[in-house]
């Protein structure tokens, strides 16, 4: 019976996500007064989104809510070390891994916890070379697979490079292979490994060992695996203009379709939506009648047929591009990217954008026209695990800025904004804290925990939600 009412009631959870109405927001973030860009953006496993880039010469992580409204920022490691990111992915242990690159001269792993604190850090290059990752992918072991190029100045060439390591970051092997970069990984059930760059797709093995190329046309850039058998790449094709460009290919290189979309455009990253459509982005260039470069978003059945194409601008005579996209619970997309917008085009801020099912979205604006405080004194964080039973933790941190001792408040209400549960009421000083909520006493359904801080002359409150499953 217990099992039954956890169904239904999940099932209650997901059908009311599905039918309201979707969330649509644009937000831009400015992390340093520097130039900042948005890489690569996940919809994360507590609902809310994540993103990397960098911001300054170093490496940025974000988390936010699903408004946009940011829980925690990390800048690793500072403005001097020039590290950057492209790629992420979440882990079991809801932390991240990332690629990219240090110094421009060295491949870059990283490893972060669930709120982005550094575990460690692992470069990888070869003598004289300067390598970069461009993708990063979680393997069937749980260790990490790689691409990305390596650069050589004597004799001058550049060839793709593919990295292997185990769950910690330790190397198990690396390849180098004759293509000028490669841009997308993907492994398959069988253990294999596929990757894109330039015009061809490669088959490797599970030691790396290169089993075969395909040309499949310039331009390529990301792919995904749609089944056992097929993958979906984008790309740009150029003629006279630049074309959206999408090829469905077997896993035997065989290709099946090619089809290109929205004259004078570019793509850049592409996701499969959650009944099975893809949807594509990259930049839509200037023309007579929109002088400035805009997010270009389309969405395509599995046939390839147009399902919507849109342009979205951040406002006008601002520029704006996309890098990243996903599929979102509710069936929107999130994408991340760059915005002129706050800044000038020597100063962009990055750019997250929450669109509905059919690319719409609201106009930008930056989280301070919201009166909330992009500052890092008072993190509240998600609970875990999440839903729970009947045990949850829930964890707050306070800066060393302001006052030495705050009152720090944290309590637990239920749907109808009934208190359940005063778990913190007291000074604080400076540091993260711990707190175990017990729910044996309540009823399963929705809860949402508040923490307030005052003292100091700056106040702090926020709320989050958890859910109760027994």
């Amino acid at each position: 019976m217990k099992h039954i009412f956890k169904i239904l009631f999940l099932t209650f959870i997901v059908s009311n996500i599905s039918a309201a109405q979707q969330v649509m927001w644009q937000r831009y973030y400015d992390v340093n007064n520097k130039p900042d860009s948005g890489q690569d953006v996940l919809h994360t496993f507590d609902g809310g989104y994540a993103f990397c880039g960098y911001g300054g010469g170093s490496l940025l992580l974000m988390k936010v809510n699903s408004m946009g409204i940011p829980e925690w920022q990390r800048v690793i490691p500072d403005s001097n070390s020039r590290y950057r990111a492209y790629s992420m992915q979440q882990t079991n242990d809801s932390g991240f891994i990332i690629t990219g690159d240090v110094r421009n001269d060295s491949m870059l792993l990283l490893k972060t916890d669930k709120n982005g604190i550094q575990e460690w850090h692992k470069t990888f290059t070869n003598p004289n070379g300067l390598s970069r990752g461009y993708s990063i992918k979680i393997t069937n072991d749980n260790g990490y697979i790689i691409c990305g190029d390596i650069f050589y100045f004597s004799p001058p060439g550049i060839k793709a490079y593919v990295v292997k390591t185990d769950s910690v970051g330790n190397l198990q092997w690396s390849m180098e292979y004759d293509s000028l970069f490669s841009s997308d990984i993907i492994q398959t059930s069988d253990n294999n490994y596929y990757f894109i760059g330039g015009s061809s797709l490669k088959k490797i093995n599970s030691d790396g060992y290169l089993l075969w190329t395909r040309f499949i046309g310039n331009g390529l850039y990301k792919f995904i695996i749609y089944s056992d058998s097929i993958f979906f790449i984008c790309g740009t094709q150029t003629i006279s203009y630049s074309y959206m460009k999408l090829s469905k290919v077997d896993t035997t290189g065989n290709i099946y379709w090619q089809k290109t979309y929205n004259e004078n455009s570019n793509c850049v990253n592409l996701c499969m939506t959650n009944n099975g459509d893809i949807a594509m982005i990259g930049t839509a260039f200037c023309d007579s009648i929109n002088p400035v470069v805009n997010v270009a978003i389309l969405k395509v059945d599995q046939t390839g047929k147009l399902l919507f194409s849109s342009r979205i601008n951040s406002t006008t005579n601002i520029n704006g591009e996309a890098f990243a996209i996903k599929s979102t619970f509710d069936n929107g997309f999130i994408i991340s990217g760059a915005t002129d917008y706050g800044g000038t085009s020597f100063n962009i801020n990055a750019l997250v954008i929450k669109t509905d099912s059919l690319g719409n979205t609201s106009k930008i604006v930056n989280i301070e026209n919201n009166g909330v405080s992009f500052s890092n004194d008072f993190v509240l964080y998600q609970n875990y695990p999440n839903p729970f039973n009947p045990t949850s933790i829930l964890e707050f941190e306070i800066s060393e800025n302001g006052p030495p001792r705050r009152i720090v408040s944290l309590k637990v209400y239920n749907a109808l904004g009934m208190e359940v549960a005063d778990l913190v009421n007291e000074k604080k000083s400076a540091g993260r804290y711990s707190v175990s909520f017990d729910g044996s006493n309540l009823p399963s359904g929705v809860y949402f925990y508040k923490l307030s801080v005052t003292g100091g002359g700056r106040d702090f409150t926020e709320t989050k939600r958890m859910v109760l499953l027994k």
